[in-house]
């Protein structure tokens, strides 16, 4: 189907090589800092999704690496070359952007087809290339509709099968997803993972949605005010976040602020004594402890799990799981997630109820940096 090389494996530490290196890369509007002195690799074959909320500086460092903004210091190189200041079309980069921006007038096999003819390929070349990037995209037998004709997954297919029909170094994503609905945009995520895995190439994919980031990433690079917070793999940024902020954008989280038992790791809150891994730093009154609300069971436990108790505000169910309101004697309240089945459907608003969770669930967050 493709003469592209195999994926190479992201999650494997050192042993990939970096395809990308943003070294100290800064823009400014005027006064306003959109991106701050920013550091970053990405490794060939991996896909990384840069993450964050509107203003974050995620769409200006990808545009930088485009080449469709030019940044106010720092280096940008592409496999080892210096691409900084590069014209755009001579940096090996395939573009996705949410509008698709395919052209009306031309047919999908020349919308496809249209940046080997500016490269000025033999149409055989021109032809089969085309061909195998709409087979790849399964709409190839819409080669000679035109856009209007399409729905909106079927014009987001033909921008990917734009974007990598001259099977670029990079491919950049800029919130591709955007204007979908729900199904359409589910579906979509699949079909970008089965053609990350099936060409190889290298990702770098820019959205605000915490799922889509942590369902297609190998690494999120989440972002803030204009830099990056935390770069890690999925996993690592929900049950690991090094900031109140990564905690609570990423996923819904119980945050609990807690006074410090009389030894390690123990501390009080929601009116208990919770067990939890790790040590605070010395000095500070309170601290932050992060509970997932999928982490909760319920019951009396085994008697080694923290318990926490409290009155069930509201239930709903949400299909294979079922979301808990639970409001505790001192006031916090708690969301909890848990499988559905008889023991949640049997809950009534206004009970007492246990939740159980163990002291690896519990997680010591830093500050809101």
């Amino acid at each position: 189907m493709t003469s592209l090389p195999a994926k190479a494996d992201a999650g494997s530490g050192d042993a990939a090589p970096a395809k990308l290196s943003v070294a100290g890369v800064e823009k400014r509007y005027g006064s306003v800092v959109a991106l701050a002195p920013t550091d970053l690799e990405v490794r060939s074959g991996e896909f990384l999704t840069l993450l964050g909320p509107s203003g974050s500086g995620k769409t200006t460092l990808l545009m930088t690496i485009a080449g469709l903004a030019l940044p106010d210091g720092g280096r940008i190189v592409i496999d080892g070359r210096d691409t900084t200041y590069t014209p755009v079309y001579d940096r090996d980069i395939g573009m996705v952007f949410q509008n698709y921006a395919l052209f009306p007038h031309l047919d999908i096999f020349e919308n496809v087809a249209f940046s080997l003819r500016v490269r000025g390929l033999a149409e055989v070349e021109i032809t089969r290339r085309t061909h195998e990037a709409l087979s790849l995209v399964q709409l190839d037998h819409l080669a000679q509709r035109f856009p209007k004709e399409l729905s909106g997954g079927q014009q987001q297919r033909i921008a990917i099968a734009r974007a990598i029909v001259y099977q670029p170094s990079i491919i950049l994503m800029d919130e591709p997803l955007g204007a979908l609905d729900k199904r359409l945009r589910e579906q979509m995520q699949i079909e970008i993972k089965r053609l990350h895995r099936q060409l190889g190439v290298t990702i770098i994919y820019v959205t605000h949605d915490q799922e889509e980031a942590l369902s297609m990433s190998d690494r999120i690079c989440l972002m803030n005010n204009g830099g990056i917070v935390q770069l890690g793999q999925p996993a690592e940024l929900y049950f690991a976040p090094r900031s109140l902020f990564a905690a609570n954008f990423l996923g819904e989280a119980n945050i609990l602020t807690a006074q410090p038992g009389p030894g390690p790791g123990i501390a009080s809150a929601a009116g208990t004594s919770l067990r939890f891994d790790g040590s605070p730093s010395a000095g500070g009154e309170t601290i932050s402890l992060l509970i997932r609300p999928e982490c909760f069971s319920l019951g009396m436990g085994d008697g080694t799990a923290n318990r926490l108790s409290g009155r069930l505000a509201d239930i709903t169910m949400l299909g294979p799981m079922t979301r808990l309101d639970v409001v505790c004697a001192d006031g916090t309240v708690l969301i909890a997630k848990i499988p559905t089945g008889r023991a949640v459907t049997e809950l009534v608003a206004g009970c007492e109820i246990n939740l159980n969770c163990s002291r690896q669930d519990v997680i010591l967050v830093g500050g809101d940096t």
